[in-house]
């Protein structure tokens, strides 16, 4: 609970305050959209306070920026070791790509178009289609078909319970992706539904619901899940060495998760 209320209480004062600073009135160039940093160098008027509110700046950046550097080698290191079939890295290892990761970030960053940051952005948004049927799959398998009930080494077992592929949640994915199409409305590509929703974006809505509705019949008929909630085995200490990952009981990923 106070992890909760730390995170929430944490987050929201700062939520609070940017949408504060964004409702005040004030010309164009000296709005908080047009320019967060500046906005706030320009409200501390100098002094003591600017040089105090450029440190918090500066702290927040960094802060995201190095959970950036783990997310991005998180996400290196699982799409490797899925082919290569490993579950434990060297600490060298680990560092080299963290490394890589922020020097192709900061490659970017410096040779990217001015437009960049707004292109990504919109490539973000547009990115929210494929993430929406991937939480209805993994919501209504949890809670509706699985009840809560998951043998958590089969999803590293490649023959186990679950097998290589889940043809039911593929093909689930696939439709929740394509009939969000007509309804986005985003700056990269807009639907011929927007126009008649009065520019309203309900691709998720209905992406949501759509594969929520074409997966669970199929799952629930399909379904293997187990009568018991299946935790893993210890690993031995002995079989990993200091700076390895902690393998779970069967050594590759299963490609079945959607």
């Amino acid at each position: 609970m106070s992890a909760y209320f730390g995170t929430v209480i944490g987050s929201q004062w700062s939520m609070t305050l940017g949408a504060l600073f964004a409702a005040l009135a004030l010309p164009k160039g000296a709005r908080f959209l047009d320019g967060q940093v500046a906005f706030l160098g320009n409200l501390s008027g100098g002094g003591l306070i600017a040089v105090v509110i450029y440190l918090v700046i500066v702290t927040g950046k960094l802060t995201v920026n190095t959970l950036n550097a783990y997310g991005g080698y998180m996400t290196m290191l699982t799409s490797v070791t899925a082919f290569t079939r490993k579950s434990a890295v060297a600490s060298w290892t680990r560092f080299a790509y963290v490394i890589g990761f922020i020097g192709l970030s900061v490659l970017i960053a410096v040779l990217a178009s001015p437009e960049f940051i707004a292109n990504f952005k919109n490539f973000v948004l547009l990115l929210l289609m494929v993430f929406i049927p991937w939480s209805s799959i993994n919501l209504v398998d949890y809670y509706l078909v699985s009840k809560e009930k998951v043998d958590i080494p089969a999803l590293y077992d490649l023959n186990g319970r679950y097998g290589r592929w889940n043809k039911t949640a593929l093909l689930s994915y696939a439709i929740g992706i394509v009939v969000q199409i007509p309804f986005l409305a985003q700056t990269l590509y807009t639907g011929p539904m927007t126009e008649l929703l009065g520019g309203a974006d309900i691709s998720w809505l209905v992406g949501l619901v759509v594969t929520a509705i074409v997966f669970y019949p199929l799952a629930k008929r399909n379904s293997n899940a187990p009568a018991e909630m299946v935790y893993p085995t210890e690993p031995d200490p002995a079989e990993s060495d200091s700076g390895a990952i902690a393998p779970l009981p069967g050594s590759a990923s299963n490609t079945a998760a959607v």
